[in-house]
């Protein structure tokens, strides 16, 4: 995770990356920037290895139980020539990130409006089901 740095911090590390004392981070970009007829072109790169969720998972002899990372696996596309844009972007996790979006669009207008949220109105249907249960026990049928 990277840390906030003040500006003195960032404008030393500048300087001795400039000197060489200090080398300078990875490139952001695997994929070199292709201009001339590409601009509007779209091309399958690789596969997504971003890390969508974790998982137990029983393995070896003894059966144990182990976190494994679960990758994405989609469609990587590179839109060659797009200077200043993202320069791949996986299919699915863009998807994905659509449909996070209207999700939580729909529990804030929910919350707006005052209505209750889906684990609570679960809730409150277990609470009048259980109520009404204890009445027709008591005779107030």
């Amino acid at each position: 995770m990277n840390v906030k740095r003040s500006k003195l911090q960032r404008k030393y590390l500048n300087s001795m990356r400039q000197m060489g004392d200090v080398p300078w981070p990875p490139r952001k970009y695997k994929i070199a920037p292709i201009f001339g007829d590409a601009v509007s072109k779209r091309v399958h790169v690789g596969d997504c290895q971003r890390k969508v969720a974790e998982q137990t998972v029983k393995s070896g002899r003894l059966k144990r139980k182990q976190q494994v990372d679960v990758i994405c696996g989609g469609r990587l596309i590179a839109k060659l020539g797009s200077l200043g844009k993202r320069r791949a972007y996986c299919e699915d996790c863009r998807a994905r990130a659509k449909q996070q979006r209207l999700v939580n669009r729909l529990n804030s207008r929910a919350a707006k409006i005052g209505a209750l949220s889906p684990q609570e109105q679960i809730r409150e249907e277990r609470r009048s089901v259980k109520m009404l249960q204890r009445f027709r026990k008591a005779g107030a049928r």
